[in-house]
């Protein structure tokens, strides 16, 4: 996953100037991470015959866990028989920020089947460090969408590993302004 090692430390910096935590207590800041699947095995509906996006097939993993984002890789399992580069994948955060991952044949997808972790196995089309600094917890949804008739898949299953800080409070409400300073 490409970092801005930069832009952690400031983040850090500013994260210990706003919650009040010295240089002595950072140190046992843990950065760890947590997965969820979700089985879905579902077709993703074709588009149309005329172009345009077929029906978006939605799944959503609920995050219980309340805390800051600090990295986001997202593990897809679609099978498809071709034509991979029909498809669109969207995943929003429970603050509504929307990425695209898939999109329409970038960022080496293979044209058959996508099974493979963003960012690490395939180039998402957005920057997904978009989601750092925002708060973990509430509905992570997954939007599938077919571009062309034709050739139908199945998303199988979708894992969402959250990377982030265990010793940052989970207070939601105070953190929109340290993230609006990385925008």
């Amino acid at each position: 996953m490409k970092r801005d090692i930069a832009k952690v430390f400031i983040m850090v910096l500013t994260l210990m100037f706003v919650t009040g935590v010295t240089v002595d207590e950072a140190q046992g800041l843990a950065i760890v991470q947590q997965t969820w699947t979700s089985n879905v095995g579902q077709q993703i509906p074709d588009g149309p015959s005329g172009g345009g996006h077929g029906t978006p097939l939605l799944d959503t993993i609920d995050v219980p866990l309340g805390s800051i984002v600090a990295g986001v890789e997202v593990y897809l399992n679609i099978s498809m028989v071709n034509w991979t580069s029909d498809l669109i994948v969207r995943l929003t955060s429970p603050g509504g920020t929307q990425l695209g991952l898939a999109w329409i044949g970038e960022g080496g997808i293979p044209p058959t089947n996508i099974i493979g972790w963003f960012p690490t196995d395939f180039t998402p089309h957005d920057d997904m460090d978009e989601w750092i600094g925002e708060y973990t917890q509430g509905a992570w949804v997954l939007d599938c969408r077919d571009y062309s008739n034709g050739a139908v898949g199945t998303l199988n299953s979708w894992q969402l590993r959250i990377i982030y800080d265990d010793a940052v409070p989970a207070d939601q409400n105070s953190w929109g302004h340290v993230k609006a300073l990385f925008r």
